[in-house]
């Protein structure tokens, strides 16, 4: 995640979590577009605030979520017209 990122702040982005941040990584088989496992999420949508060498910052339901970047496996956002 470079700082490409920076140029999304103020959009709508999903972060996909990590498996084995969320204690899934073993042998359950999860699809990258899952959204929860066993009732935990392992996706937020949210406006990006801010980014940062060691998070980001999205905003969730009138919350700040600052999540750090090591347990993100990836960020998606609305391609650009």
């Amino acid at each position: 995640m470079g700082s490409e990122l920076s140029d999304w702040i103020g959009e709508t982005v999903r972060v996909q979590f990590r498996r084995d941040a969320l204690g899934a990584a073993a042998t359950l088989p999860i699809g990258p577009n899952t959204s929860t496992i066993n009732g935990a999420e392992t996706t937020l949508v949210g406006k990006l605030l801010e980014v940062n060498s060691s998070s980001i910052v999205l905003e969730e339901s009138n919350r700040q979520k600052r999540i750090p970047r090591e347990v993100i496996l990836y960020l998606q956002a609305p391609l650009q017209q």
